[in-house]
């Protein structure tokens, strides 16, 4: 019988391995996934017959952008039950001028997520993306393929400890500023998974910066299957992020998790019980988008401000340039509805 601690090293190694053969190969524009298995008897979701399954989870996601007054209404008219609240971090590929998903908006995504202690890493990628409107309202319906896994206490602590003080230092700029970036990229070649080595392949090849932080928080609730929308899992945010100037701004959304369903026509029929559920709720068209800020557009710029990047130097090798301007400071959104009474 396998020990309880000969177990969970065996898992950590695995999740090792996981994330250092998904991590982006930016240099070469290559995508580095797991090897695919062969075909097993689950079924996938819209995928050919003779495509290999995938070693990713592929989760179908609804989601909704919504106004205030929008998130303000479904607030109040549907019975959520648990709160949630996370710090998300995201990493991209730096050359020097750019990251590497300002030029290819489909390359997968790296991020951490802070739950209170926990830090998970996520991998992810769309696989498809169609906008169904049953009742007037657009619902967008992904397939997404994500990877993931927990970071070990120790070496988390060491990643968020350089990614938060990049953050800290982001307003101001300058050398600083990259100093954090470096350190970060250090800090990502010195997990265990990459015991030190070039994730990227060769010595020419981009550094991994933070491009993005965003604030998450939320409710979640499943409805029970008598009721419209039935099987669903629910959750309402409300996001803070920086958008290409800098300014923070508020951010709302409705998402929907549907439950083991894996056909087309079942995903179609969720989208569809997922906009009756909304505009039995009292939902218009009118509070429906908002704004959607790309952080990574101020944090590329104040990147390039700093001190330009040589893009045929990986950071850790050094950084050539001149003093970096300062910026200002920006305050932050308000809060208000972040202390607001879920029943």
């Amino acid at each position: 019988m396998t020990r309880p601690y000969h177990r969970r090293m065996r898992q950590h190694v695995l999740s090792c391995l996981c994330l250092t053969t998904l991590l982006t190969a930016c240099g070469q524009g290559r995508v580095l996934v797991p090897p695919a298995r062969p075909a097993t008897s689950q079924t996938g979701i819209w995928r050919a017959q003779e495509e290999p399954l995938a070693a990713g989870r592929r989760l179908p996601e609804l989601r909704l952008p919504l106004t205030e007054a929008g998130f303000r209404r479904l607030q109040s008219a549907l019975p959520w039950r648990a709160e949630t609240s996370r710090l998300d971090y995201s990493y991209d590929c730096w050359d020097g001028e750019r990251f590497r998903r300002m030029q290819q908006p489909e390359a997968p995504r790296l991020r951490l997520k802070l739950k209170g202690e926990k830090t998970e890493w996520q991998v992810s990628r769309g696989v498809e993306r169609v906008t169904i409107a049953p009742v007037g309202l657009p619902v967008t319906l992904s397939i997404v393929e994500t990877w993931e896994g927990r970071l070990a206490d120790d070496a988390a602590g060491a990643l968020r400890l350089a990614t938060q003080a990049f953050f800290l230092r982001l307003d101001l700029g300058g050398p600083p500023l990259l100093a954090s970036a470096r350190d970060v990229d250090r800090q990502w070649r010195a997990l265990p998974a990459w015991a030190g080595q070039q994730p990227f392949g060769g010595p020419a090849q981009a550094a991994l910066f933070p491009s993005a932080m965003k604030r998450r928080n939320g409710w979640t609730v499943t409805l029970p299957r008598e009721e419209v929308g039935g099987g669903l899992k629910l959750g309402l945010h409300f996001d803070e992020s920086r958008d290409d100037a800098g300014r923070w701004r508020e951010r709302f959304e409705i998402e929907a998790e549907p439950e083991e369903r894996s056909s087309r026509e079942q995903l179609v029929a969720a989208a569809a019980d997922f906009g009756k559920l909304l505009a039995a709720s009292g939902l218009t068209t009118d509070e429906v988008g908002g704004e959607t800020p790309d952080a990574t557009l101020f944090t590329a710029q104040q990147l390039r401000q700093s001190d330009a990047l040589n893009p045929f130097l990986p950071a850790h090798l050094g950084l050539q340039g001149s003093t970096g301007t300062a910026r200002g400071t920006y305050q932050p959104a308000s809060r208000k509805m972040l202390s607001a009474s879920m029943m």
